[in-house]
């Protein structure tokens, strides 16, 4: 009798455990803060027209690329509600691009040097308040943004639905910093290359902060080669991804954090054997990246590794997961990792 009654006691804890691990039981999307909705809120189709760039210089222009001309070197556009099909290179100064109104102002589809909506090579450039959508280029990687030299501060804005949605080159010593901001509906990933919703080269630190990332479409949700990384607050979202990989990618090393969000590993990934991943690459930064304090869900009925660390310098701190999950930082990854069969406790 008293090992009847521990086999149905061995029975209901196995049944709860499975239960606890199912997809299901995993966490809902989280509801978008009030930032993100007042954005899409915001959004119009209506035409820009007349002069809409302003400089606070004095002035008013008709298209971009002439108000970019006219700044001084610290100089400050204003752009009136609307859609523009538009573009310009910033390759001097320091130069702030704001909409009027936070949300209200979109550029569609039109690159510069067949790259990018903007493309930034100037000493400091800062973007408020706008949309970038539709974005394609000959090599794959058409963006909202293409940060080639400087610092890039990028505030209330939206990417959707391109290539890329903010792309770098390798500027070795620019910083990019990015605040509430969306990415959303971007990246694909192509026989020779991926695009991802937000990529950085070598350049010296990335810093994004408070912003969305949701229903990618390929690639990563963020790759960054930099050598310093501060990845805090954000939500990313892969519960309506297609054919997405990682949702964080330091493929080089980074040294920072990464603490504070919300992350959810979709099921439809192409890639689903991690949630970040370390020194994959190249390993040529320090790699003693901290991953803490996050909340991770995994909606797969297959186990995945929180942290892949390549090189055995990242440290794993105190996050809680919610699903299936292998969350040592010791484990070791071959190829591709398709499929991710469990074999003696290694991932493969």
């Amino acid at each position: 009798m008293k090992w009847l009654l521990l086999l149905v006691v061995l029975a209901v804890a196995g049944v709860a455990g499975w239960w606890m691990m199912r997809p299901e039981a995993a966490k809902a999307s989280p509801t978008h803060p009030q930032w993100v909705r007042e954005l899409d809120a915001a959004r119009t189709d209506t035409p820009g027209a007349g002069m809409p760039f302003m400089l606070q210089s004095g002035g008013a222009f008709p298209k971009l690329a002439d108000a970019v001309r006219a700044a001084r070197d610290t100089d400050t556009i204003t752009v009136m509600p609307g859609t523009y099909e538009d573009c310009a290179v910033i390759s001097r100064g320091r130069l702030t691009l704001r909409a009027m109104i936070p949300g209200t102002v979109t550029f569609r589809g039109k690159t510069c040097e067949d790259k990018a909506a903007l493309v930034v090579r100037g000493d400091e450039a800062i973007v408020e308040g706008l949309r970038f959508t539709g974005y394609k280029a000959a090599d794959g990687n058409g963006a909202g943004i293409r940060l080639e030299k400087g610092d890039l501060t990028i505030e209330s804005s939206t990417f959707e639905d391109s290539e890329n949605g903010m792309i770098s080159g390798n500027g070795q010593e620019g910083r990019a910093t990015i605040e509430r901001s969306i990415f959303r509906r971007l990246g694909k990933c192509r026989p020779d290359n991926c695009s991802h919703s937000l990529y950085m080269g070598r350049f010296a630190g990335l810093t994004v902060k408070e912003s969305l990332f949701e229903e990618g479409r390929g690639g990563h949700y963020i790759k960054a080669r930099v050598r310093e990384v501060d990845i805090q607050d954000n939500l990313i979202d892969d519960s309506k991804g297609e054919e997405t990989n990682y949702l964080i990618d330091l493929p080089n090393g980074a040294t920072g954090t990464i603490r504070g969000n919300a992350m959810i590993k979709g099921i439809t990934t192409q890639n689903r054997c991690c949630v970040v991943v370390v020194s994959a690459e190249v390993q040529q930064n320090e790699a003693t990246v901290l991953v803490d304090g996050n909340q991770v869900a995994n909606l797969d009925d297959r186990p995945v590794i929180l942290l892949a660390d390549y090189k055995g310098q990242a440290r794993l701190g105190d996050n809680q997961t919610t699903g299936w999950f292998i969350d040592r930082a010791d484990y070791k990854i071959a190829g591709k990792c398709v499929g991710c069969a469990l074999l003696s406790g290694k991932i493969l």
